[in-house]
């Protein structure tokens, strides 16, 4: 399996789908379980908008990096699966909007050459 060098630096897991969609989907699943304690898979499904099977397969490709944790249970015989960000997950997410911010406190300060 191979990643790319930003992926490794960020610490996101590519695998197969390395696209930026699906980088943008699983940042987007992280940044939502960092807001909260746990969120249930229905919860995240109605937020993304993903199929089951969609989000199921992004969720097993956090879960497989040791960025979510996923808890199986019933709740009056009904499947119930619920997420949490791990403490590395945590982190990852940190250090992506930390880096995000960096680039956009450049950006700002970006004079073109001959303008000034």
């Amino acid at each position: 399996m191979r990643r790319s060098r930003s992926a490794r630096r960020h610490g996101w897991p590519t695998g197969r789908a390395s696209g930026a969609s699906f980088r943008t989907t699983r940042l987007s699943l992280l940044t939502a379980l960092s807001a909260c304690d746990s969120a249930d898979f229905r919860y995240l499904q109605g937020l993304t908008g993903l199929s089951k099977g969609n989000l199921s397969s992004h969720l097993s490709k956090l879960e497989e990096a040791g960025l979510v944790s996923v808890e199986k249970q019933f709740k009056a015989k009904t499947p119930h699966t619920l997420l949490r960000i791990t403490d590395a997950g945590r982190e990852a997410i940190e250090r992506h909007w930390e880096q995000l911010e960096k680039l956009r406190g450049r950006a700002q300060r970006w004079v073109p050459e001959g303008s000034g």
